[in-house]
């Protein structure tokens, strides 16, 4: 993705001269509180402008409109200043800030250390604070947003850009927005990275704009892109919600686990499950962490958690079988493994599940072969 970068920032650049296409409120309706220094350089000071609605209550949740490049000021970009002032209209308070080449993550910290410091005078909730980057931005920003120690960041949205991230953060929401007229490298690049994302359990929406070119909010002028503007302004609104985010956060040790799971990662899946398990816990969470531990290879541990699955009763007979039958079969216990296998109708067995590696060992008995005859 490397050498799209000047190809895009050179499109992004032309793009964001021009008028954004989504409605935005009359003067009057926002303020603008311009120029706010926020870092002080040998050279030069590192300012912001500040968009909120003019009759606003005392603490409003925050977008960050990103510049992780710091090689110009965006902050009379058209497009920036269109999505800020659009923002104010959806009870936002938005910034536009600069940042200096090199520094940018950097330059990124001390402006949630300055919004920190200063909330109460901005009129802000530095507890409720969300980013969207785009383009170019979203290649250097997401490693900057998928970084662990920014843990004031809530939610971000990213739009026709992407990253190589190792692991995404699994209580950081996205919205990931893929223009469908892109550069076919780029959209790939988006459709690997969302993808993982995905595997990883990660909450993400990823919206396919199939009609809609790089930079559309200032190129597309139709409604099928404000649609799309309009969806973004919705995600802010729901995952900076107060009670949204409770009961996003209830569930996300689990939510974490099932995404190691699904990334192979299985060790850390099975620690997960083991800090979420008690003796009250369900047949459905005891399987979980049974087909964790499966895959760990730690199989007697495994049988263990089937077999207490078994005892609270409740699940599908596949679902259980199979996979206690592969731990017992792994263990060294064929018995124990065709009997679990005996528990599932054939009709509901897998199709290749007799050739599975996992019983090897167990093919040339009578009875393992009697199971899967017709």
């Amino acid at each position: 993705m490397n050498r799209l970068i000047p190809f895009l920032v050179l499109a992004w650049a032309g793009a964001a001269q021009q008028k954004f296409i989504y409605p935005i409120p009359p003067a009057g309706q926002f303020t603008v509180e311009k120029d706010l220094t926020y870092r002080k350089l040998a050279d030069r000071e590192l300012q912001f402008d500040l968009y909120r609605p003019a009759s606003a209550p005392a603490r409003l949740p925050v977008i960050i409109f990103m510049d992780a490049s710091g090689a110009q000021s965006q902050r009379e970009w058209a497009i920036y200043t269109g999505w800020a002032k659009a923002a104010t209209a959806h009870g936002f308070a938005a910034i536009n800030a600069d940042t200096h080449t090199g520094g940018a993550a950097d330059d990124f910290d001390r402006l949630a250390a300055y919004l920190r410091q200063h909330a109460s005078e901005l009129h802000i909730d530095p507890d409720r604070i969300a980013v969207y980057a785009a383009s170019g931005n979203a290649f250097r920003g997401l490693p900057v947003i998928e970084d662990q120690k920014r843990t004031w960041i809530k939610a971000a949205a990213i739009y026709y850009g992407a990253a190589g991230i190792e692991r995404f953060r699994p209580e950081i929401p996205l919205f990931w927005v893929r223009a469908g007229l892109d550069r076919p490298q780029m959209n790939r690049e988006i459709d690997e990275a969302a993808a993982k994302a995905i595997r990883q359990n990660v909450t993400v929406a990823v919206v396919n704009f199939a009609a809609g070119h790089h930079g559309f909010e200032a190129i597309d002028d139709n409604d099928a892109a404000r649609d799309v503007i309009e969806q973004t302004f919705q995600f802010f609104r729901k995952s900076l919600d107060p009670s949204w985010r409770a009961a996003f956060a209830s569930g996300q040790a689990l939510a974490e686990a099932a995404g190691a799971v699904s990334s192979g990662d299985y060790e850390r899946a099975a620690s997960l499950y083991a800090q979420s398990i008690d003796e009250h816990s369900s047949a459905t969470l005891r399987l979980a962490y049974g087909e964790a531990l499966l895959g760990a290879k730690r199989y007697r541990d495994a049988r263990a958690q089937f077999d207490r699955a078994r005892l609270l009763g409740g699940l599908g007979p596949r679902d259980l079988g199979v996979p206690a039958a592969m731990a017992s079969a792994l263990d060294g216990d064929g018995d124990a493994a065709i009997v679990w296998l005996k528990t599932v109708p054939k009709q509901f067995l897998p199709a290749n599940l007799q050739r599975d590696a996992a019983f090897e060992k167990l093919r040339a008995r009578a009875d393992f072969q009697s199971i899967f005859r017709n």
